[in-house]
């Protein structure tokens, strides 16, 4: 990669999962996990893609101060654009409830989004055009690559009892995530928890905080503030990636899942192997890495232009997305794209880490 310390660096480039490659052109798929608009803090949104298909929640308020959310979706996306109906339910399980369906559902208006970058977008609904963004955990965390095993960022449930969900991400060890559910009255309500450090890879403590008194879906931006700073005791042991046993405040424990929604998930050890390739652009050069059966991609590249090799690591998501940055003395970048599982073709676009305006496209295949 050409010598990055030529050029005059103004912050640090977030670049995620791009799904889609057509002709010279990419449709940008936004990156899963907690988006928000850094000057409305207190109102939030967590947004996931699997296969095309994104479902959304946003946290915000209602009118008497309390909390509440609107889910839309699954829906599938048109290129860089998700549109779908903004919908509120009614009735379902409380936190420490036993288990009802929810007893109904309203319309709430349409959302649309569409996105300039994996992690800058324009979300339109009942209340305006609001510029949304990716959501720093830590600092750089949404940038930063998970360690090979990470439980999954997105949605999760126990599937036995529908309505009920937590969205979940972590960022260099640390978790922030939300549950959403219903009050005693049967309105939908959410608490939070973190951002805390976990007590290892696969282990979560923390409590349950309820918000209140901030930004109604129509109304002008207030902030929020902590009405209940002890909802309750949480605790997460995670079994793997993709399942774990979630510990109420009422000391119930029960299993839960990935929610699964945007049709058949490809296995992660299905992408093992070796890929070869070529990146073109500001600089070109070639990569040859190997994909473990974990995820993991480990190897190397070769800059034409500096007449240098440098090392690549990264990983492979559920899905095929991949995530790889370069390291060495020619300088750091990001790769970032997906796999064809039936080609073992591998497309994406790469931008050095420090500087946005100099990157290109690259391309593989599986060996």
């Amino acid at each position: 990669m050409v010598n990055i310390s030529k050029f005059f660096f103004k912050s640090l480039f977030t670049l995620l999962t791009l799904l889609t490659f057509a002709g010279n052109s990419y449709a940008v798929t936004p990156q899963s996990g907690w988006w928000w608009n850094p000057a409305e803090g207190g109102r939030g949104f967590t947004l996931e893609v699997q296969n095309g298909s994104m479902f959304m929640a946003g946290y915000l308020y209602d009118p008497s101060g309390r909390a509440t959310w609107y889910a839309a979706g699954p829906s599938l996306m048109t290129g860089s654009t998700f549109t779908a109906p903004l919908t509120t339910y009614l009735g379902g399980q409380t936190l420490n409830g036993s288990y009802h369906s929810t007893t109904g559902t309203m319309n709430s208006g349409t959302v649309s989004m569409t996105f300039s970058d994996p992690s800058h977008g324009t979300l339109t609904w009942p209340g305006g055009t609001v510029a949304i963004e990716r959501f720093d955990i830590v600092s750089s965390g949404a940038s930063a690559v998970p360690a090979a095993g990470t439980p999954e960022t997105g949605w999760w449930w126990n599937s036995a009892e529908g309505g009920r969900g937590f969205s979940i991400e972590i960022q260099k060890g640390t978790m922030f995530l939300a549950g959403y559910m219903y009050d005693s009255a049967g309105n939908p309500i959410w608490y939070a928890s973190g951002p805390t450090a976990m007590s290892s890879q696969y282990s979560y403590k923390g409590v349950w905080q309820q918000y209140g008194n901030g930004q109604t879906l129509t109304g002008a931006y207030k902030p929020a503030s902590v009405v209940n700073a002890n909802v309750g005791a949480i605790s997460l042991t995670f079994n793997n990636s993709t399942s774990a046993t979630l510990v109420l405040p009422n000391g119930t424990s029960i299993p839960l899942t990935r929610f699964s929604f945007g049709g058949a998930t490809i296995p992660i050890q299905n992408f093992a192997g070796a890929y070869a390739g070529s990146y073109s652009g500001y600089d070109s050069g070639t990569f040859n890495v190997n994909v473990s059966p974990a995820g993991a991609i480990t190897g190397s590249g070769y800059s034409n232009t500096d007449k240098l090799s440098f090392g690549v690591s990264g990983n492979v998501g559920t899905g095929g997305s991949v995530s790889m940055t370069t390291n060495g003395s020619a300088g750091s970048a990001l790769f970032s794209g997906s796999i064809n599982s039936s080609s073992g073709t591998v497309s994406g676009k790469w931008n050095f880490v420090a500087s946005p305006t100099y990157g290109g496209s690259f391309t593989g295949q599986k060996q």
